[in-house]
């Protein structure tokens, strides 16, 4: 059960009072758009037999719609330079865990076949390497990186074999929070290079998947919120993945990949460059059309098209472009309730020292089969990366989170929110030297008994997380 936002309230306790903290449910939200002003809908032109068509279409060759409403192009690029908007390419695979023989493992051995497409990368181009495991975990192995052979070395590492053993399809819950916390980490980590970075997502992965349709498609409005692309590459000998479970959609690399314009690639490894340098040509050689959005907080069915003059004239060309647009799409519909390790290029975990204590709520009414505590969060160190605002002051983001379990390890509650605070010059040095302290008081259901309290710094990507038990002294 995901709790409502009234099922906690957060006052912030920095050095009594000397940050000006604004209230969840106003400004505290964090959210990124799809652009400040208009929405860039990445278009690739392919002929007949899938390849690229000449880069030969202009402006008033294409038309579009939103929500087959037809919508003026604001603007328009038939080269979309890569200088000033360049890709972070990342190479995602699945933990090479027992148990599943259809994740990513078929790679393993085989990186250096990827190695020559990278050649083709632009100068301002980066790689980067993530995974996410069945236990939970998810974890960048390496940032974008202009190094080339260190993807694929970091990609070699990542696909080591771990010692865990992945349970049946049925359970793997974990497995499927950890995929959606890790695409978050990749987009944050994509648009926080200079100059900002187009994320281009490759999972090289078989694509036995599934995930809960509407967590799903909130994944996805994310995704087009950001405009990045998914694309999947696999070996031609893993099977294909039909079976799913009530409620869930199979194969999620397909479709977020049809979704966001990308392609989904089955290859033998003699063709793994081939299929990689087919995606970083496309990127190469998409257009740029820009429209006004609608900003209602929906997404938008996107539909482009030839002309009938640009048809006639281009007859065997077929478009592919992102499904839909959503704008203020929050960045909080995504969080991992486990362990999450960030790693910097060295390979060495980056994690925040978090303390928290927790005491029952004796002064509010009590709830029906349910126990109200007061958290007392703290993180004692300096640790939490700002940036400054035009008048001077040091601005954090942070995002908290608490899930509960009972004593057989079944998670009941599920407690998130974010929050932006500014802190004046004159104070700054206080609280570095202070730290942050914020309490919270959250509503559990009275067959908790574990608390793992997670806090997420925005802006740095770090991590804290703390289990803590509940009071024996409250009656469940």
């Amino acid at each position: 059960m995901q709790l409502s936002r009234s099922g906690l309230g957060f006052v912030l306790v920095l050095v009594s009072s000397l940050v000006s903290a604004q209230h969840p449910e106003q400004q505290g939200q964090i959210t990124f758009h799809a652009s400040t002003s208009l929405v860039l809908v990445d278009v690739i032109a392919q002929d007949s037999k899938g390849e690229l068509a000449p880069k030969a279409l202009k402006q008033e060759d294409f038309e579009v719609r939103d929500n087959g409403n037809p919508t003026a192009i604001a603007s328009f690029d038939d080269s979309t330079s890569y200088g000033t908007h360049p890709l972070a390419l990342w190479f995602v695979v699945i933990c090479n865990e027992g148990n599943n023989p259809d994740g990513s493992e078929k790679f393993i051995g085989k990186e250096t076949a990827f190695r020559p497409a990278l050649d083709s990368l632009a100068q301002y181009d980066r790689v980067g390497v993530a995974q996410w495991c069945d236990n939970g975990e998810a974890r960048v192995d390496l940032s974008p990186s202009a190094d080339r052979d260190a993807a694929i070395r970091s990609l070699a590492q990542a696909l080591k074999p771990v010692q865990w053993v992945a349970p049946p399809p049925v359970y793997r819950r974990l497995g499927e929070m950890a995929f959606q916390w890790m695409m978050e980490l990749l987009i944050d980590q994509a648009h926080a290079t200079q100059p900002e970075a187009l994320p281009v997502i490759v999972c090289l992965y078989g694509d036995h998947s599934g995930q809960p349709i509407p967590e799903l498609e909130q994944m996805v409005d994310y995704l087009l919120s950001t405009n990045g692309f998914v694309y999947g590459i696999k070996d031609r000998s893993t099977a294909d993945y039909f079976a799913h479970l009530p409620g869930n959609r199979p194969q999620i690399v397909h479709y977020m990949a049809e979704q966001t314009g990308g392609q989904y690639f089955a290859e033998s490894p003699d063709h793994y460059a081939a299929a990689l340098g087919e995606i970083i040509a496309q990127m190469h050689s998409r257009y740029g059309i820009g429209i006004h959005p609608v900003t209602d907080g929906k997404r938008h069915k996107l539909t482009v098209e030839l002309t009938k003059s640009a048809h006639q004239r281009y007859k065997s060309v077929k478009l592919r472009y992102r499904a839909g647009y959503t704008t203020n799409v929050p960045l909080n519909v995504l969080a991992n309730p486990l362990s999450v390790a960030v790693h910097d290029e060295a390979g060495i975990p980056r994690r925040m020292t978090l303390q928290a204590k927790l005491s029952a709520d004796t002064t509010s009414a009590p709830v029906q089969d349910s126990q109200r505590y007061v958290v007392n969060y703290s993180i004692p160190e300096p640790e939490l990366k700002y940036v400054t605002d035009a008048q001077g002051n040091h601005v954090y983001s942070v995002q908290f989170a608490a899930f509960v379990y009972d004593k057989q390890g079944n998670q009941l509650d599920d407690i998130r929110n974010k929050m932006k605070f500014h802190v004046a010059s004159e104070h700054f040095a206080q609280v570095q030297q202070d730290g942050v302290s914020v309490r919270e008081t959250i509503t559990v259901s009275k067959r908790a008994t574990v608390v793992r309290f997670m806090v997420r710094d925005q802006l740095g990507g770090d991590i804290g997380a703390v289990d803590v038990s509940l009071p024996p002294s409250v009656t469940r």
